[in-house]
């Protein structure tokens, strides 16, 4: 019942991060992935797993804190929450240690350190990219944890990222992909 029940909240998850990627605003992308990211935490605690889950349990507070970096660049607000943000990072290495369970636990580590910086940006693009690379290290993790829903969820962000990049490169976009084409894509 437990392993159905983790499914369930695996493939819920899988839902949540497959659609952030088509949000129109930064905000909205957050407020996604936090829902994914809580169903996530219960499949990978229904599982047993505990550095992924301890990693998604810190991708959630660090997606709820990266909320609060919306306001002006070099904002009192900002430099706290940034700096909350940075201390915030600590945690990794040492849940990576403390629920040690082989490469898995690496890989898990390498993409929640990524993913988090990729919630740190407050551009709107380079917040979406940097998130979808991060899925490359939680691909291998998904793989060698023996999580379909994570497999499915890392692999179609990896494809959604590819076909974001490929539509970068036709339109001849030198830099960040313009707004327009990324409404046109998501």
């Amino acid at each position: 019942m437990s392993l159905l029940l983790a499914q369930g909240f695996g493939f819920a998850g899988s839902l949540a991060c497959c659609l952030w990627s088509f949000a129109g605003t930064r905000r909205t992308m957050l407020l996604v992935q936090m829902l994914g990211s809580t169903c996530f935490l219960l499949h990978w605690t229904l599982l047993g797993r505990g550095t992924a889950a301890a990693m998604t349990g810190l991708l959630l507070v660090m997606a709820g804190l990266s909320l609060f970096l919306d306001a002006p660049p070099g904002s009192a607000r900002i430099r706290i929450v940034r700096g909350i943000y940075l201390a915030a990072l600590l945690p990794i290495t040492l849940l990576a240690v403390a629920t040690w369970a082989g490469p898995q636990s690496f890989f898990a580590a390498i993409g929640t350190a990524m993913a988090c910086h990729g919630r740190w940006q407050t551009d709107r693009d380079r917040h979406r990219t940097i998130l979808l690379a991060s899925s490359v290290p939680w691909l291998v993790h998904s793989a060698i944890a023996g999580s379909i829903p994570g497999v499915c969820t890392d692999l179609f962000a990896l494809g959604r990222g590819g076909w974001l990049a490929w539509q970068q490169r036709r339109a001849g976009a030198g830099g960040a992909m313009p707004a327009a084409l990324l409404a046109k894509a998501g």
